[in-house]
């Protein structure tokens, strides 16, 4: 019961999470921008765990236990495989200078979809879906599965994005470094905010590999021992279940969504009042409705102008790294790099 009802109100939780994330992503026009795309999946995805994790409530029943135990397989690994695209975006960027075009986003797609539901549906073959502990998921008899489609997948997963990491944080500590003494002042801002841009998207995967330390632990010890471990149970619900929250939590304190937020708000209260007050300002009350509609566009002009500076920055700090963005930039029609979607 303690299980249970840790797993539905994080679920509750974390759906809700990922609404609010999708729901922003979209009306503010985010989704123009590839690497944003990447994160609209991360939401879809942890929304399907939460849908999963409330799915619990009725796990007595044997067709609500396959669901949630399909559910449950699913959007774990879409989870562990966007993150990874996101981090290989990343990469792809900083490290090499190349903007990925349609057709790796269209090959992510391919790769992610049919991995995932090749491993949803293998369980199928063995009737190894039931319960699994305090829900439902591969049975224990199953370790076969467990570990082949799930936790092996899983720990590389999280080795390669650890690597990437690392490798993408030594580059940014490069490019940040050169040339620091001789710099102008509009330079060292350029810079500052191309680093803090991609603070913010490297968020995701330290989320991820953060949150699925005590699953992996459970696994082992499951593995080695008969009976399960309550403490270890526990503390698997409360981090693999609560993904989509701290993702959104994440989301929040971006200041670029919350700026968005809060001038949405102020012209909507701005905007009501005017009315209410007097007629005869229309172009204030016009202005405040400019504001709001136009968000996809202030979007764009934003991230365009980030575009430029990242590409500045690069260009000074690494010449060839430089010309490579250009030369992809304006095979891409003048998206000249993805970074500013953090």
């Amino acid at each position: 019961q303690v299980i249970q009802v840790i797993r539905v109100a994080l679920g509750i939780l974390s759906l809700s999470g990922s609404l609010i994330m999708f729901l922003t992503l979209m009306f503010y026009g985010f989704y123009t921008k590839r690497t944003w795309r990447y994160v609209i999946m991360l939401s879809i995805c942890a929304g399907l765990h939460g849908i999963a994790d409330i799915l619990l409530l009725g796990v007595s029943n044997p067709d609500i236990c396959t669901a949630q135990s399909f559910l449950i397989q699913i959007s774990q690994m879409a989870e562990f495989s966007w993150t990874l695209v996101v981090t290989l975006n990343l990469f792809f960027v900083i490290n090499l200078g190349l903007v990925p075009d349609k057709t790796y986003e269209i090959a992510f797609h391919v790769i992610v979809w049919c991995w995932c539901i090749f491993t949803a549906f293998l369980p199928f073959y063995r009737n190894s879906y039931g319960l699994a502990g305090g829900w439902c998921w591969i049975k224990k008899s199953a370790q076969g599965f467990r570990w082949g489609i799930f936790y092996v997948p899983l720990i590389i997963q999280i080795i390669a994005i650890s690597v990437i990491c690392i490798l993408v944080e030594r580059k940014i500590r490069t490019l940040t470094s050169q040339q620091v003494s001789d710099a102008r002042d509009d330079q060292h801002h350029l810079k500052h905010r191309l680093e803090n841009s991609i603070k913010r998207l490297r968020a995701y995967p330290l989320i991820f590999i953060g949150l699925y330390f005590f699953p992996v632990v459970n696994r082992f010890y499951d593995t080695a021992n008969v009976a399960d471990s309550f403490p270890l149970l526990v503390l698997t619900s409360l981090s693999s279940s609560s993904i989509g929250l701290v993702n959104t939590l994440a989301f929040t304190i971006n200041d670029e969504i919350t700026e968005k937020w809060k001038s949405t708000l102020y012209c909507c209260f701005s905007s009501s009042g005017i009315h209410r007050e007097t007629e005869g300002e229309d172009d204030v009350g016009g202005t405040g409705r400019t504001r709001g509609k136009g968000g996809g566009k202030a979007i764009k002009n934003e991230e365009e102008s980030i575009d430029i500076e990242a590409h500045t920055i690069t260009e000074n700090s690494d010449t060839e790294v430089g010309e490579r963005v250009t030369k992809h930039g304006e095979a891409e029609g003048g998206e000249i790099t993805e970074i500013s979607l953090t």
